[in-house]
Order: C-alpha cells, then structure tokens, then sequence
C-alpha cells in the first residue's frame, strides 16, 4: 500500500504541485496588490504634498483630474481675459485717437469758418469800396459827359434837323430846302445865303430817306423856321422839322416821346437844345438831362423806366417814327 502522501506517488506529485501553483499565484496576487496600494498610497502622498487632489472613477485611480480641468478653466479664462483687456485698451487708445483728430478737425473747421466770414467781411467791404469808387467815378464821368454834351450841344444851336425829304440823285439839297422853307412856311424871306450848309445824315440807303442837317448863318433865322413848323401841312408824305441834337439827347428824347405815346407823360418837346416834359395837365414844365431825371420825374421806384445816363446808340440805329418825334 502506497502511502498518500509518498513523493513517488503520481497524485501526490501532481497535488503538490497543484498546490505550489495556488501558493505562488495567491503570493504574487497578494504581491501585486501590495504593490498597488503601496503605489496609491504614494501617488496620494504626492497628491497630498503637490496639493492635487486624488479621484476615483471608473473603478480607476485619477489624481489630479478635477484640479486639472479646473486649473485649465482658470488658465483659460485668464488667458481670454488678458486678450479681452488687451484689446479694450487698444480700442481705447483709437477711439481716444479718433477723438483727438475730430477735435482737431473740428477746431480746424471752426478756424476755416472763422477765416471764410473774415474773408466774406473783407469782400464786402472792398466790395462797398469799389462800388464807392465806381459811383463817385461814375458821377464824375457823367458830370465830364454832362459838359461835353452841353458843349457839343451848343455847336448845334444854330441847325435843324429835317425829316421826309425826298432824296434824289442829283439833287442840289440846299436849293430843295429853302424852296420847301418857301413854299411850305410860307417863309419868302429865307434864301440861301441864309444857309451855311446842308447835307444828309449817313449812308445812301433805298428803304429809307435820309434826314437832312440843315445848318444856318443866323440863330435867328434858325428860330424863326423852327417856330413856324406848325404850318406844315400835313401831306401824304409829311416833312417835320426838328432840332439837332446830340446822339445822347436824341436817344433820350425818342424814349420821352416812347413814354408820351404809352400815355406816361402829357407833352414832350425841346427848346434851344433841352428837352422838356410835363408829367401832366397841371404840372410845371420840366427839364430834363438824363435818362435817371426822367425817371425821378415819374416816380423813383419806376422799374420800367430806362434809367441809364448814356447808351451807345449810332443815328442810324434810332429808328424814329416822325409822328413820335414831330410836335
């Protein structure tokens, strides 16, 4: 009989050895669970002494997780935080920029306007200057064109101005006026030596019959012809005697005579060279020299009265109507 426990016996080898298995198994188990919980207790020693806190999840050892995330948060959050002022400031800082050139731009617009109306006052008041100056020349100048006019004006005294005499080839015009001054006057005691000259006024022209200038020896005589053109009769073709006047009183006799014929004056006529108006039935005669004396004789706020003191008008360009210019 075999003895259970004999070392050459099978089973018992094999159950020793069985048993040799479990012990080491059972010893490195314990081993390594030593080893473990001799690592963990270092980890939290670690954690304890690095102030990290020490989880559990999943069954699992996680030192640190949650301070981790948290300290990542912080770090985060500081980091945005940073950038957030940072970009502040630099905003600031343009916005600040910004304001410094507005307000310069605005001190700058304020020293442009205050320059612009200083140089609107400047302006103005040269503009006040000149237009001084340009009526005191003007009034010089027509005070000078006054007096050369009246002097012009006395050169013409002693002749008349003829209208709608019949113009010929040929004609000897000296000899057809006083024969009209005859016959027409009923004047028998004007010849020609009382005529110093005679012609006719610009070019030939076939649509229209030159005025004649009929220049005499005595004022006299010049006068008398002149008082008597009432007696002209009244023909198919008309002859009127005027005075000769200036280019400048010739234009502002035509718009008086203009004005008498719109019913804006009651007479108008000359006299030794002046030209003389009635406003009405009633009023005294007036004399007037230049086109702002008719209108002041009107009325002062007369806009439709031509009130110019000289227009450039040639004699050709005066297209009279005799029975305007005829009185």
């Amino acid at each position: 009989m075999i003895h259970p426990f004999n070392p050459n016996n099978l089973s018992t080898r094999s159950t020793v050895c069985k048993f040799k298995n479990q012990y080491f198994k059972t010893k490195k188990c314990a081993s390594d669970k030593m080893v473990r919980q001799k690592a963990k207790k270092t980890r939290e020693s670690e954690a304890q002494t690095n102030g990290v806190p020490c989880t559990t999840e999943q069954g699992g050892i996680f030192p640190g997780e949650a301070w981790l995330m948290k300290k990542i948060k912080e770090e985060a959050l500081q980091i945005f935080s940073e950038e957030i002022i940072k970009y502040k400031q630099e905003a600031d800082k343009t916005i600040q920029d910004l304001k410094e050139k507005v307000s310069v731009a605005g001190k700058r617009e304020t020293e442009l306007i205050e320059q612009t109306n200083h140089l609107k006052e400047e302006i103005e008041t040269l503009k006040s200057k000149l237009y001084n100056q340009a009526e005191k020349e003007k009034s010089e100048s027509t005070k000078a064109m006054l007096k050369i006019d009246d002097i012009e004006q006395e050169s013409k005294l002693n002749n008349l101005r003829l209208v709608g005499i019949h113009e010929e080839e040929a004609e000897i015009l000296q000899q057809k006026v006083v024969e009209i001054i005859r016959d027409k006057l009923n004047l028998q005691a004007i010849n020609g030596s009382d005529i110093n000259t005679c012609y006719r006024l610009g070019k030939p022209n076939e649509s229209k019959t030159r005025d004649v200038i009929v220049r005499f020896n005595s004022r006299d005589k010049r006068n008398l012809i002149y008082q008597c053109k009432r007696n002209m009769p009244r023909e198919n073709q008309p002859i009127y005697i005027n005075e000769d006047l200036t280019l400048r009183r010739n234009k502002l006799f035509y718009d008086a005579r203009s004005m008498k014929k719109s019913g804006r004056l009651t007479a108008v006529w000359t006299q030794e060279g002046n030209i003389i108006i009635k406003t009405s039935e009633s009023s005294d005669p007036l004399p007037v020299k230049t086109h702002r004396d008719l209108r002041n004789a009107l009325n002062p706020e007369d806009e439709n009265t031509n009130v110019s003191d000289y227009d450039s008008y040639t004699i050709d360009q005066l297209d009279y109507d005799s029975d305007i210019i005829d009185e």
